[in-house]
């Protein structure tokens, strides 16, 4: 009996999604751990009441009662009017898929239960993210540590829509590289309800599709039915608002709530000019320098399209008046993270120390609502 048992825990070891399961709960006790650090020693509230140390209070913070409102009580019929600051200004499937759990379990328990699935999509992203990377590297349990250890990647374990855009991401490269273009543009579909870089993600089955070696007849139809499906859920989102609002682009309308009337590509440059004495921007410009470097110094190592998906992340993300969550749209640079796998050692640790730095700092400027966090 001892020596089935134990058979099994060693056959267990070796399975490559046992070892992935245990880098993920390794991390995510560590940055549960930082969490409740940042609480005790930056907080001010009285140290010793008996809901300080929940995960409620530690991580139900910034745009978590955004999610949460919607999960419980939907999307609002309200006139929408310019430079109101709505729900609508939050991409649903999330908060959707979170809202249906806790109706289906009958809980009310919001916090616990989207951190929950939150960590449930990102372990599954990890897993796709692992299996893609096994195609493109000799090491790809040094990319899913990249990402798991990056600075921003408390953010896959709280109730915040990036471990879903995360786990889709991974989906579309994963099933691209299986040549199965229909799985990854249904992905990329739900991924445009999740955020709205999902747009730069397009490029990626898209571009195969388009420039591949495929009969003509069978590239037109499957090309047609790819952006169909990437398309459908973002048109069917647009009606919804439409009904509830009178106003189809009610989503991109409520960024004028946030003092971003009219977005662009590289609106957050011109930000660090008109705002020279505001000190958080300024960090988050480095981040994305340090992010793009490796990129750029391999930008001949790497596939066109993926280039173009990863300046699409950053066009898109630099269209508010400042820099601002470089750290979690970052995450689902998968290209970098394959990129960085195959650099020199020193430059990995140097990549990871600077990460892990940025982290413990991230989650005090989190947990303690400072600017920084934004």
């Amino acid at each position: 009996m001892f020596y089935k048992i134990k058979n099994s825990l060693a056959q267990l070891i070796k399975q490559d999604w046992f070892k992935v399961l245990l880098i993920f709960l390794g991390t995510r006790l560590l940055i549960l751990f930082l969490g409740v650090m940042a609480q005790y020693l930056f907080q001010t509230k009285d140290l010793w009441h008996p809901e300080f140390f929940s995960l409620k209070n530690t991580w139900q913070k910034w745009d978590v009662d955004a999610y949460e409102k919607i999960a419980i009580n939907g999307y609002p019929t309200i006139q929408f009017v310019t430079g109101m600051a709505t729900l609508w200004g939050f991409m649903p499937l999330y908060s959707w898929i979170v809202g249906f759990f806790l109706k289906f379990t009958g809980t009310v328990n919001f916090v616990p239960t989207a951190m929950l699935i939150s960590n449930i999509f990102s372990y599954f992203g990890t897993l796709f993210l692992f299996k893609f990377a096994q195609k493109k590297t000799k090491y790809p349990y040094q990319v899913i540590t990249f990402v798991l250890l990056a600075a921003g990647s408390f953010y896959l374990s709280i109730p915040y829509t990036e471990s879903l855009f995360f786990l889709l991401t991974a989906m579309v490269f994963y099933y691209t590289e299986q040549k199965k273009y229909l799985i990854a543009s249904i992905a990329v579909g739900l991924a445009m309800i999740t955020r709205i870089q999902a747009v730069a993600l397009l490029i990626i089955p898209i571009w195969p599709l388009f420039f591949g070696k495929i009969p003509w007849k069978t590239k037109i139809i499957t090309l047609a039915l790819s952006l169909f499906f990437s398309f459908l859920p973002l048109a069917l989102f647009m009606f919804y608002g439409f009904k509830k609002t009178g106003d189809a682009f009610v989503h991109f309308d409520s960024q004028s709530g946030w003092d971003n009337p009219r977005p662009y590509p590289l609106k957050s440059i011109l930000g660090l000019l008109r705002f020279p004495q505001y000190f958080p921007p300024f960090v988050h410009a480095l981040l994305w320098a340090v992010y793009g470097l490796p990129l750029v110094k391999n930008f001949r190592k790497i596939p066109f399209e993926y280039l173009l998906f990863c300046a699409g992340i950053f066009l898109i993300s630099s269209s508010t008046p400042i820099f601002t969550g470089t750290y979690r749209y970052v995450l689902c640079l998968i290209p970098l993270f394959i990129v960085l796998s195959k650099e020199k050692k020193w430059l990995q640790q140097l990549f990871l120390g600077f990460n892990l730095i940025f982290m413990v700092i991230f989650i005090v400027a989190f947990v303690n609502y400072q600017q920084l966090a934004i």
